[in-house]
């Protein structure tokens, strides 16, 4: 995400991001893939938006198709990622500024490694 911000100021394109959420939804509703296609139809040429998300046809919603950037990876790499993601500093950083009555988690639970978890 980082990379795709550097870039669009180094090459002239638009970065949006996906608001913080308190929970992540990666399933939408027909009603979210169609607030998404209008949002996405509305950002000028040339731009990006980053958000983890299934696929949505746009055109079932007489909008233009993006073009989608997929990244596949290893599924189980993918859930170890993302359990250090969630505990990452920055990410409640991020999401306490979202949400000031979010509390904060255990710190045993940030401190706790994938396999210690796993085996429990």
């Amino acid at each position: 995400m980082e990379l795709l911000k550097s870039l669009s100021i180094k090459n002239d394109f638009h970065y949006h991001k996906d608001r913080t959420q308190k929970v992540e939804t990666i399933k939408l509703t027909y009603n979210e893939e169609k607030k998404l296609g209008n949002l996405v139809n509305a950002f000028k040429p040339a731009s990006v938006y980053v958000k983890h998300l299934c696929f949505t046809n746009f055109t079932k919603f007489n909008l233009d198709m993006p073009i989608y950037v997929n990244m596949v990876r290893d599924p189980v790499e993918r859930v170890i990622s993302w359990y250090y993601y969630v505990r990452a500093p920055w990410y409640f950083v991020e999401r306490k500024r979202a949400f000031p009555d979010l509390p904060l988690p255990n710190p045993n639970w940030l401190r706790k490694d994938y396999d210690t978890c796993v085996r429990r």
